[in-house]
């Protein structure tokens, strides 16, 4: 009756009526539909859901910038374990490359594993630094093994600000950090991190190869560094959390064994690359073809494939690798390591270390 009784004055032809009839429902149909939305309140649900989200991965309160996150790759390993030398490959991955070289250094020879404040304050550093933020106490570290802010600051007066050093790192095209110092369960805070995209490889190495080139070193002091149980324990929670991150971040997290890399490092370089969205580049070959001798420990010019089986010939098999297979030995077969048992077997190199790829 409304209807009609507005439409009456007024004498329009039928076409004219029928639009005007169906562009009235159509305003009434919007009406509606705001009405709904209104009450339903939906705006305010999501709200609630994105809160809950946040403060259960105890995120940064910082606004993230605008436009694509930045890219980070973190490497997470040991002392002795093939880290300087994989850090120099990731260095090598292309241009424009920020380096962050052991950025827990202060903390010294020492592995933060337990939920305490040191641990939490530790992954807060590492954090800061993956966004960029840094301190003037930490750019004369980043200047011996960052080679981009090296050249940056040779036509610079002002290299070491740290406002500066931030600038450069923001405008690399990848950030690579090297952790040593970290339980792995205190890797997955970087992976949650929502204003840089982090990926992470995790390389660990046979514990009788760690023990036996640490043992050699002076500085090599602390339980997390020189004690059997306390390595052998921390190689196995280690390896326990990294098969919960390759589950939960399957594209995000990667395992390197580095006796495996090398004895195909060609091969495991392609791989590494691959999982990074990365080509492979000409510095990483040279430096993967790279025989010369050296006896300097933490040389990374030398060939791979012949170092790594190295330390069979120097170790003793009655101090070395007879307790480290006693207390690693659940870890050993998890990584697929031969055992030896007989100092005979040990520097017989016929006999591979790795009886199978390992599996997480």
């Amino acid at each position: 009756m409304f209807l009609r009784g507005l439409i009456k004055p007024w004498r329009l032809s039928r076409s004219l009526k029928k639009l005007f009839c169906l562009t009235l429902l159509a305003v009434l149909l919007n009406i509606v539909l705001l009405y709904l939305l209104a009450n339903n309140d939906t705006s305010g649900t999501w709200k609630g859901q994105d809160l809950a989200v946040g403060s259960s991965r105890n995120l940064s309160n910082a606004p993230r910038a605008a436009g694509p996150r930045r890219k980070a790759v973190v490497l997470f390993s040991r002392w002795r374990s093939g880290s300087t030398f994989m850090g120099e490959l990731l260095k090598k991955a292309g241009r424009g490359i920020f380096y962050s070289y052991e950025p827990l250094h202060e903390y010294g020879v020492h592995v933060l594993y337990e939920d305490v404040e040191e641990t939490h304050v530790a992954v807060e550093e590492v954090k800061s630094i993956l966004r960029c933020q840094f301190d003037f106490s930490e750019i004369d570290e980043l200047l011996q093994k960052n080679p981009l802010l090296r050249e940056a600051c040779k036509t610079n007066d002002i290299c070491k600000d740290a406002n500066y050093t931030a600038e450069v790192c923001r405008r690399s095209s990848l950030h690579v950090a090297k952790v040593l110092r970290l339980g792995l369960q205190w890797a997955r805070p970087l992976l949650e991190m929502e204003e840089v995209e982090v990926k992470l490889i995790y390389l660990v190495r046979d514990p009788r190869a760690v023990i036996s080139s640490r043992s050699r070193v002076a500085w090599c002091s602390t339980p997390s560094c020189k004690d059997v149980k306390t390595v052998c324990s921390l190689l196995e929670d280690d390896l326990f959390e990294a098969s919960l991150l390759q589950e939960d971040f399957p594209k995000r997290f990667h395992f390197i064994l580095y006796d495996q890399f090398c004895q195909n490092p060609f091969a495991a370089l392609q791989d590494l690359m691959t999982f990074l969205g990365l080509p492979v580049t000409k510095d990483q070959r040279k430096l993967l073809q790279s025989k010369l001798p050296s006896t300097d420990p933490l040389s990374i010019y030398k060939n791979s494939t012949a170092q790594a089986q190295l330390w069979r010939q120097r170790t003793s098999f009655i101090r070395v690798v007879m307790p480290v297979q006693r207390r690693c030995w659940d870890s050993m077969e998890v990584l697929g390591l031969r055992m030896f048992f007989s100092e005979k077997d040990l520097v017989d190199l016929s006999l591979p270390v790795l009886e199978q790829p390992v599996e997480l």
